[in-house]
């Protein structure tokens, strides 16, 4: 942990973060945004970033800084532990200062949402299909993505495939990344659908088995008569 905070020039110091949380996918690279400013008579001698008050510009993390008014922190192959609350330091004139505010870093794992006009029923041709490539912990909306069918890439960059009208040509495994990051595939989700003929002849067919059920007793009952009416005769006919 840190020592404590010696304030020696109480508003002198200017940090200006992100109003809102920094969004990252697990496997990515992101920037967090900073701009510092201090009167002239200081001197910057040393800065830092602290994750949740513990110092963090260290493996994974590079402070891209330029001791002048740029404070940009980059976090390479992000992972859930890195969410939190992200600080800017420095030491000027043998005194520390430091950004109390901070700003919040979101972690989420991306995946693939369905959406579509059947609702709860099953999918068939000529639905309208979105899926949607996001996290749960915040929007990627401005983000550029690569999606893959089948494990293999489609020209879509977008965070939403839209399907209208959807057909079986577009029945496959879907999966989505940050664009030049791999390694924030999602999980596959399967798009299926029946086919409209398929609904169509299975109805034509059932009605014709049930047809077909419904003669078979009368077709026997048919054959009895027959059998019996032909006896008769024989029998009518043996006694003349």
């Amino acid at each position: 942990m840190l020592p404590s905070i010696i304030f020696c020039f109480p508003g002198a110091l200017d940090i200006n973060y992100p109003l809102s949380p920094v969004c990252a996918v697990t496997g990515s690279t992101v920037v967090i945004p900073c701009e510092f400013a201090y009167p002239q008579s200081l001197r910057v001698e040393t800065f830092m970033w602290c994750h949740n008050d513990v110092h963090c510009e260290q493996g994974r993390a590079e402070c891209l800084g330029d001791k002048v008014r740029n404070c940009m922190l980059k976090i390479n192959d992000i992972t859930d532990t890195d969410a939190g609350v992200y600080r800017f330091r420095f030491t000027s004139n043998g005194c520390e200062q430091c950004g109390q505010r901070g700003v919040a870093l979101r972690v989420g794992e991306l995946k693939v949402v369905i959406t579509s006009s059947a609702g709860s029923r099953t999918l068939t041709e000529g639905d309208s299909v979105n899926l949607t490539c996001d996290t749960e912990s915040c929007s990627l909306s401005q983000s550029e993505f690569t999606w893959f069918k089948d494990n293999q890439p489609i020209t879509e960059t977008r965070p939403t495939l839209l399907f209208n009208p959807v057909s079986y040509h577009h029945t496959g495994k879907y999966s989505c990344a940050l664009k030049g990051y791999r390694g924030t595939l999602s999980n596959p989700i399967l798009l299926l659908l029946q086919c409209e003929y398929f609904v169509r002849y299975s109805l034509i067919l059932t009605g014709a088995i049930g047809t077909v059920l419904m003669l078979i007793p009368l077709a026997k009952e048919y054959l009895a008569r027959r059998k019996l009416k032909k006896k008769k005769k024989l029998l009518w006919s043996n006694c003349n």
